[in-house]
């Protein structure tokens, strides 16, 4: 009888090609996801960021400028904002515009805004977002003094540095698919259970840390967010605080978002973010000195970075889903034999 010959793949020597790379390719695609979650997680926080320091830079501008029966004092408010263009404690770019017209030098094309842009800057409280510049850029409404006519807009851009890419977090992706590729390799033709073992225990190690670092660069430029929130409001508060003809009691408004609470005595040598456990939970602080009146306004928030749950989540979700396709794929393709 003449002896029939059996592929590699039937005859338990080889695993078929496809039950070896599918883990491997699935991982590939976890990593994708573990970059695209970090990286729309942190351009959300970079958005909010922009968008309340636009507010508060727009409600420095109304506080601080004269205002008459005509409008604003548009000498006083061209000036005002050049100051802080200029000034070295704003981070990123501002532009204000009364209308439709900038004040400032226009560096990324801008103004004018898209009419459907204006159409949608019809009150108080609204933040968009606008791509039609060379940046992503947040613009708020710029109000008259009445608080309810918009008289023009204000727009803030790159107010906050990426943590995501760095170059950590790329030499740890670039070994993760190292090591993923090196997985896949074991898994086609290595025999040996221990070292199969191994190349899948030294993939999803280095997926595990990758995910963890992303969620670490994340916290920390959620972390800046609100410590830049607070010490931007604190700064124009307390230049507007000396600045003539402000009215003290309209302060409070440079805050935006921020809660404000008088008092009586400010802490002296307080100048750093402090965060601390309050009735409702964590809460971030910092205290802006008013000199006219020998008080100050405590400002306070949320910290940003404990509203990162859903991207924890969602980077472990990845890491999951890498590992378990690479321990499927691993014991999909053993050797025909092995239990």
């Amino acid at each position: 009888m003449t002896a029939v010959s059996l592929p590699d793949s039937w005859s338990g020597h080889r695993p078929a090609p496809w039950l070896a790379l599918t883990g491997p390719l699935v991982a590939v695609g976890a990593l994708l996801g573990l970059w695209w979650t970090a990286g729309g997680t942190e351009e959300v926080v970079r958005r909010q960021t922009d968008a309340a320091l636009a507010a508060q830079a727009a409600a420095y501008f109304s506080v601080v400028t004269p205002w008459s029966s005509a409008g604003y004092d548009a000498p006083r408010l061209i000036s005002t904002v050049n100051m802080l263009v200029d000034g070295s404690f704003w981070p990123g770019g501002v532009q204000l515009a009364l209308g439709n017209v900038p004040l400032v030098a226009d560096t990324i094309g801008l103004a004018p805004l898209p009419q459907e842009l204006l159409d949608q800057l019809t009150r108080p409280g609204i933040a968009l977002r606008t791509r039609h510049a060379k940046r992503p850029v947040s613009v708020v409404p710029f109000v008259g003094r009445d608080t309810t006519t918009i008289a023009g807009w204000v727009g803030a851009w790159d107010t906050l540095s990426r943590q995501v890419p760095g170059f950590r977090v790329n030499l740890i992706s670039l070994l993760a698919l190292i090591s993923i590729a090196a997985a896949g390799l074991a898994f086609l033709r290595e025999q040996s259970t221990r070292f199969r073992l191994l190349a899948l225990g030294v993939a999803a190690g280095m997926i595990l840390v990758l995910g963890a670092d992303l969620g670490w660069s994340v916290g920390l430029t959620a972390r800046s967010s609100t410590d830049l929130q607070l010490l931007i409001a604190r700064r124009l508060i307390e230049v507007a605080a000396t600045g003539a003809g402000v009215r003290q009691a309209r302060l409070p408004e440079i805050a935006g978002g921020l809660a404000v609470e008088p008092v009586v005595a400010p802490p002296p040598g307080q100048t750093d973010v402090r965060r601390m456990e309050g009735p409702d939970g964590p809460r971030a602080t910092i205290v802006a000195a008013t000199p006219r009146t020998r008080d100050g306004i405590r400002l306070s928030m949320n910290p940003v970075e404990t509203g990162l749950l859903g991207c924890w989540i969602g980077l472990t979700s990845w890491v999951l889903l890498a590992a378990l396709g690479l321990a499927g794929s691993a014991w999909a393709s053993r050797p025909r034999g092995e239990g």
